[in-house]
């Protein structure tokens, strides 16, 4: 008969997003910088002209102001606030230019703006809401002045720090090569003075060339740019040779002109005055000597100067590596998959498909690591993404790949039924590959009904602790896979447990009275999986006492018009079954149905519609099957049916969803009761009016058009019924052959 259409669950992914001030709702307020420090509202009183007096390099009024330089560190930095607007700030890695000062109630500011876009940040006072200073839009915000007066401090101590340095031809050097390491560089005052923030650098270097010679020809080795030489110069004679002498020393100089000249060689400056990662600077040196470190490489493979053997996580390329080279290691690989996972997360990875092979590498590996499964399956949702926006054409390339991803995404599934993040993570997944490649999802579709099914037992069973979304997702995707399929993989869905489990839920919320979408979703999953299909709809009777289950939802949530809609949609299915009609036929259930019949609100007709079907069906049995004469007559039951249809908006679109007419044009016999054919003739003329395209290309598919034909000419039908039949024919008619425009005829003079 008809299906529902298929619930699809919106796109959810995890995402971290922040949100600025706005000037109404500041506590708390996510917008304040974590350096946002409040003066001592005891202190500086006196000093307060008003509660809101603002300086700027933008506005010139309220000078001669100052705060109370006790209230101030003693760093030497000018205290006067007029003389700080236009000075440069750093925090962090950014620097902000200070644009004004202002006091808003207790607490005095420095309104900044940075020398690029930041987020979470806006141009608004995070105590009062309001524009004190303008600002350019996500760049400024506003600091404590003590924190603003520290940071210059902090700069100011840096500077001077970096004053009286010795230049390379004064540091300590040592020429002769020295024969190669036998034993570790240890003991007291031995390793590598560290330069300001050059901890990486200094730990890196300790780490190739105070354990092992690995790394030495990197000392020695050809080079045709000068600032490469002297840079190679440098690392060798003023840090590797002496700390390998008796020194053992290098003094923190010498860090600093290693610095200096890798930003001269690289073009970089911020090797010179910024913390790095350790990878940043591996790959310097790989670029730039065509050297790959023997360091990341397995010991029966040769270096290769022409690719990257780097692993970290400052690139994509890096993270590959560290997937690849770090597969017997999955703690390792979690980590990296966190990382990676921003780059999906942010679409800015450049080689979705080749991150996503290597991801499911590790979690084939290491399959019964759940926090793995988890990042590796977060990363895999987004590689679904990529499809997206690919042809048919590239989608059938990938087939082997979207295959092996379902199946992974499944077994980590199946291998952690109880951990809520991977399996929200594999619905989502799972529904992404339902939107994106549908067609796919069959290459697993035994896997994939079995593994939906045993969650959904396990949380019936009380085996699991879930939150119910994920029920209502699982039995959404279930219900989405039922919807893709028809014949022996319907019959497979009811076999492996999908009725029993889909009642089990609707009975579970009966008893709470609660989660009525859940119900809902119970139902339509019912109404789908027993679409022409004649053994499901006896599971549903016979095995799981499934009337029952009906009158108890229809007493409890009658007004839910959706819920009731999908309970007579799987009815209707029932009825379409001859040998299970007579179940529907008592007292009990028909005068449900008579009711419903007869339910109407502001025109929705998918109740009665539905309910009408069932009715038809079982009148076409004739009166030998009519068993409840002596409470309700047929020929009443037919009036019913035959009046209420002529009340109905013919041009009114539904949710239903015909594979085929064979179950309505099977009542188009002029022998039945005049309200049976009455629905099924209006049936097919609103199929064909509102979406011709589909219902009069079956119509005439399936040979409806003599049936229509038929009741138009027979004697026995009323004049309503002969003119819906003459409807429906029209609209058949009209599709194949549309009319020739007025204004053309035949003979105009056209060829043909």
């Amino acid at each position: 008969m008809a299906t529902s259409e298929a619930h699809r669950d919106a796109k959810k992914s995890p995402r971290n997003t922040g949100s600025s001030s706005n000037g109404n709702n500041l506590s708390p307020n996510p917008g304040v910088p974590s350096f946002y420090k409040p003066d001592n509202p005891s202190s500086n009183s006196s000093t307060i002209a008003s509660n809101d007096q603002t300086r700027s390099d933008r506005s010139n009024y309220n000078r001669g102001i100052s705060v109370n330089s006790s209230n101030q560190p003693t760093t030497g930095i000018n205290s006067n606030t007029d003389d700080m607007i236009g000075k440069t700030v750093q925090f962090g890695k950014d620097s902000y230019v200070i644009r004004g000062y202002i006091t808003c109630g207790e607490h005095q500011l420095f309104a900044l703006e940075c020398e690029r876009f930041i987020t979470g940040y806006s141009d608004l006072c995070p105590k009062c809401g309001k524009k004190h200073v303008e600002l350019r839009r996500n760049r400024g915000f506003y600091a404590s002045v003590n924190s603003v007066y520290n940071a210059l401090g902090q700069q100011q101590l840096e500077k001077e720090r970096l004053q009286g340095r010795k230049k390379i031809e004064q540091l300590v050097s040592i020429t002769d090569n020295l024969p190669p390491l036998d034993r570790p560089v240890l003991g007291e005052n031995k390793g590598i003075e560290g330069d300001s923030n050059s901890c990486y650098m200094d730990a890196t270097i300790f780490c190739m060339f105070a354990y092992c010679n690995v790394f030495d020809s990197l000392l020695h080795m050809e080079t045709d740019k000068n600032s490469i030489e002297k840079l190679q110069q440098l690392l060798r004679d003023n840090i590797v040779h002496v700390l390998r002498s008796n020194i053992g020393f290098v003094e923190r100089d010498a860090l600093y002109n290693l610095r200096a000249q890798l930003s001269e060689a690289t073009g970089d400056p911020s090797f010179k005055e910024k913390e790095k990662d350790p990878s940043e600077f591996l790959r310097a040196l790989e670029e730039h000597f065509h050297y790959a470190p023997l360091k990341t490489i397995p010991p029966d493979q040769s270096p290769n100067p022409n690719a990257s053997n780097i692993t970290g996580e400052h690139t994509e390329e890096m993270l590959m590596i560290s997937l690849s080279h770090y597969i017997e290691r999955p703690s390792m690989l979690t980590h990296i998959m966190a990382h990676l996972f921003r780059l999906y997360n942010h679409y800015t990875i450049q080689n979705p498909f080749d991150a996503g092979k290597l991801v499911m590498d590790g979690m084939e590996k290491h399959l019964y690591d759940r926090s793995l499964q988890t990042s590796g399956s977060a990363c895999l949702y987004y590689v679904v993404d990529s499809f997206q926006s690919e042809s048919d054409i590239m989608l059938e390339k990938y087939n082997d790949y979207l295959k092996r991803l379902l199946v992974t995404i499944l077994n980590a599934m199946n291998a952690h039924l109880q951990h809520s993040p991977m399996i929200r993570n594999g619905l989502l997944t799972i529904s992404r590959m339902q939107m994106h490649v549908p067609n796919h999802i069959m290459s697993a579709f035994e896997q994939t009904v079995i593994v939906l099914i045993k969650f959904i037992q396990l949380y019936l069973n009380d085996d699991v602790v879930h939150e119910q979304n994920l029920l209502h997702n699982a039995l959404s995707v279930l219900n989405h896979v039922a919807c893709s399929v028809d014949g022996q993989e319907k019959l497979f869905i009811g076999q492996a447990g999908a009725i029993e489990v889909a009642v089990g839920i609707v009975r579970r919320f009966l008893i709470k009275k609660t989660s009525c979408e859940i119900v809902e979703v119970a139902w339509t999953l019912l109404w789908n999986i027993t679409d022409e299909t004649a053994e499901n709809c006896r599971r549903f009777i016979e095995d799981n006492n499934g009337l029952q289950t009906f009158h108890d939802c229809l007493d409890l949530w009658s007004d839910k018009r959706d819920l009731v809609r999908n309970i007579l949609g799987l009815l209707g299915n029932v009825a379409e079954v001859k040998e299970l009609r007579h179940y529907l036929v008592t007292p009990l259930h028909m005068e449900k149905f008579r009711i419903l019949l007869k339910r109407s609100q502001e025109n929705d007709i998918e109740i009665p519609y539905n309910c009408g079907g069932i009715l038809a069906n079982i009148l076409s049995d004739g009166l030998e099957a009519w068993t409840i004469s002596s409470s309700i007559e047929q020929y009443i039951v037919n009036q019913e049916i035959y009046d209420s249809v002529q009340t109905w908006d013919l041009h009114r679109q539904r949710t239903i969803n015909y594979r085929s007419l064979s179950p309505i044009l099977r009542l188009l016999n002029e022998n039945y009761p005049s309200g049976c054919i009455m629905w099924a003739v209006w049936a097919m003329t609103n199929l064909t009016t509102v979406l011709p395209e589909k219902y009069c290309t079956l119509v005439r598919s399936e040979n409806g058009e003599p049936l229509l034909s038929q009741i138009l000419y027979s004697d026995k039908m009323s004049e309503p019924i002969r003119n819906l039949a003459q409807a429906a024919l029209a609209n058949v008619q009209r599709f194949y052959d549309p009319p020739i425009p007025m204004d053309i005829a035949p003979n105009d003079g056209l060829e043909i």
